[in-house]
């Protein structure tokens, strides 16, 4: 499909200033059209020049509360933006079923926030590897310019995480069990 429509638009569209290709379905498209996926890593020629990646996007909002469409949605999708963006990773090396990334069940880690600047800098507390210290903070759904992540750094490119995850906020269905 995306090879399909490239040779259409090509002659059409002065790709020479773009930075990025994206593929979107019309809204009153259905998911039995054309799935209801987002992929991204493919290269894509045009005359003016290659792109390392294009994305294409079947997500139409008309889908979002029939024909089985995924509960976690639009969170899910913004997941998935986040990928294209190469922003975060799945935290697969300790998130578990905590974050947006984990599962989309939530609202994004302080971690994730703090990667995407999303949080200043003063909202983060660095503490010392090798010594046992106290730290404060806030939930991270509480709203306010308050201390919410603590850093452990153990190499230049490790560290461990802390926060404080509510019942609230975005997080507000979140279980009890879950808090932490």
């Amino acid at each position: 499909l995306i090879n399909t429509v490239t040779k259409v638009a090509d002659p059409w569209i002065d790709f020479s200033e773009a930075d990025a290709v994206w593929f979107l379905a019309p809204s009153n498209v259905k998911r039995t059209l054309l799935s209801n996926q987002i992929a991204y890593g493919r290269q894509l020629v045009t005359k003016e020049k290659s792109f390392n990646q294009s994305s294409y996007i079947s997500s139409p909002i008309s889908d979002f509360s029939n024909e089985g469409f995924q509960a976690r949605e639009p969170f899910g999708f913004v997941h998935e933006l986040m990928h294209i963006f190469n922003t975060l990773d799945d935290h697969r090396d300790g998130g578990g079923s905590w974050g947006n990334m984990s599962g989309a069940r939530m609202d994004f880690l302080m971690w994730d926030k703090w990667s995407l600047s999303w949080i200043a800098d003063s909202q983060v507390r660095c503490a010392p590897k090798n010594s046992t210290s106290v730290h404060w903070l806030k939930p991270s759904s509480i709203k306010g310019k308050s201390e919410k992540l603590t850093l452990i750094p153990l190499t230049a490119r490790k560290a461990i995480a802390i926060e404080s995850i509510r019942s609230n906020g975005f997080n507000l269905k979140l279980p009890k069990s879950m808090n932490g």
